[in-house]
């Protein structure tokens, strides 16, 4: 489990915070001493909430108050200008298990009568 926590943290991305929550929980449960160490370095990690559990579980283990550093969520930072300049006329396609796919095309500025979304999709149900 601490692999897989570990591995999970590595990937830096914003969207394994609940795997990541539920491997630490697992992880408090089995009592083990030898994961201590190995959590101190989520004290400081992106996300405030695995951040203070992991603080949690080292202060229970060690009967020491450990506290954590992150204080708020560290996203990622914005696109530049022209990054976002260059995705002009792109269109996203979002898949959903079960559900299909939806595509996403901007609205174009200035249009009238254009029945999209405000997302700017032309159709907003699987295809």
């Amino acid at each position: 489990m601490l692999a897989t926590l570990q591995r999970l943290t590595r990937t830096g991305r914003a969207t394994v915070r609940d795997p990541r929550v539920q491997l630490l929980e697992r992880l408090r449960e089995s009592g083990d001493p030898s994961i201590v160490e190995p959590l101190r370095g989520l004290l400081a990690d992106r996300d405030p909430v695995v951040a203070t559990l992991a603080a949690d579980i080292i202060s229970k283990a060690t009967g020491s108050v450990v506290v954590a550093t992150t204080k708020s969520y560290v996203g990622d930072p914005l696109p530049s200008e022209q990054t976002l300049r260059d995705l002009r006329g792109a269109t996203a396609r979002v898949t959903m298990a079960g559900l299909g796919h939806v595509y996403l095309r901007p609205a174009h500025r200035g249009s009238t009568g254009d029945r999209r979304g405000a997302c700017g999709a032309r159709r907003a149900w699987p295809v």
